[in-house]
């Protein structure tokens, strides 16, 4: 895990330094020099990540051969092909989507977020990172989603649904993204609304779940159906941590009487969706990993509620309490997934270097 600490570590140092720094120039290259220590650890890894080995090599390699795989969709199929012809090596799709996948997010950070160091702290400790070195194809779209979002909030519709098409043809799970475009005006997801419907899906699970299978049996991820991927389970700690966080923009929304603000209203209702997805995940598997889309908005909704507190200067503790909180919460929940269960399978850590060695 230490080289994982060492890299975020060194990213929110020139993150800062990014923050402190007027002249854009400087603060340009502060930034670049803060994406750099995600993208080589990410880039250079070696069956890191559960699916490295099982799915994206071998994948690979059966394309490569001449085979064809029928369940990825046709972008992704695209960029393997292309490293086929330019690198004629497995390793090679890994650094390519590292080069699509984290620099998207980043750009996201230091463009959107009202405090990039306190993103880059929840990209890292929110899980987000190691999933996206695991759930490769998904983390493709989710980048592109996210950066997709900031069209919903401005009525840019047609380069929303543009870029959801792109996504789509890397993983169809995106398709749910659409949601977003009813969500922006006002609080649609409110706590009654979130109560009820989490209690109507664990109430009727058989149902949904009979419901769900039926639905993805028609689709490339029909594996999850009848298999030992389709066992439902509740997310406890992903539920716990994305609920918290709901309650927190709620109070900060009642608080400070945010009605007109669309953003915070457009955040909170995407936070209800992941953890009604995450609830979901109880009788449905895929409904963790669809969840992820939703709940990644974390990187920049955080930061954003967290200004309307730090602008009242009457409210100092309630700042520190609340940081405190965020801290607490997000790295147990990184010690939790990521150090005891290893979920993702990102311990330990090897490189292409070693890789012979391990």
């Amino acid at each position: 895990m230490h080289i994982y600490i060492i890299m975020l570590i060194i990213s929110l140092v020139f993150a800062f330094v990014s923050e402190k720094k007027q002249k854009k120039c400087i603060k340009i290259t502060f930034e670049i020099l803060s994406i750099i220590p995600f993208i080589i650890v990410s880039a250079i890894r070696f069956d890191v990540g559960t699916d490295y080995l099982y799915r994206y090599a071998s994948d690979f390699e059966t394309i490569r051969l001449g085979g064809n795989v029928h369940n990825i969709e046709i972008l992704f199929k695209i960029i393997i092909k292309i490293c086929i012809f330019l690198f004629n090596d497995y390793e090679s799709l890994f650094i390519v989507t590292t080069l699509i996948i984290i620099p998207i997010i980043m750009h996201i950070i230091f463009k959107y977020s009202k405090k990039p160091t306190l993103s880059i702290f929840i990209f890292f400790s929110g899980c987000y990172f190691f999933h996206s070195l695991n759930a490769i194809r998904q983390y493709i779209a989710i980048s592109l989603i996210l950066l997709a979002y900031k069209n919903v909030l401005y009525n840019s519709y047609k380069r929303f649904i543009l870029i959801a098409i792109i996504a789509f043809f890397i993983h169809y799970t995106s398709i749910v993204c659409i949601i977003a475009l009813f969500l922006r005006k006002r609080i649609i997801v409110n706590p009654v609304v979130l109560i009820t419907l989490v209690s109507i899906t664990l109430i009727f699970s058989n149902q949904i779940s009979n419901f769900f299978d039926f639905c993805i049996s028609k689709t490339y991820y029909n594996v999850y159906v009848n298999s030992s991927y389709n066992v439902g389970d509740l997310n406890n700690s992903a539920f716990i941590l994305n609920f918290i966080v709901y309650i927190i923009f709620y109070a900060v929304y009642k608080k400070y009487k945010l009605i007109d603000d669309k953003k915070i209203a457009f955040f909170i209702n995407m936070q209800g969706i992941a953890i009604l997805l995450i609830a979901m995940g109880a009788v449905m598997s895929l409904a963790n990993r669809i969840s992820f889309y939703f709940s990644i908005l974390q990187i920049i909704s955080i930061p954003y509620v967290m200004y309307y507190v730090e602008i009242n200067k009457n409210n100092v503790l309630e700042k520190k309490l609340l940081m405190c909180i965020i801290i607490i919460l997000y790295s147990t929940n990184l010690i939790y997934n990521n150090v005891i269960n290893n979920v993702d399978e990102v311990l330990p850590y090897k490189t292409i270097f070693n890789k012979y060695n391990s």
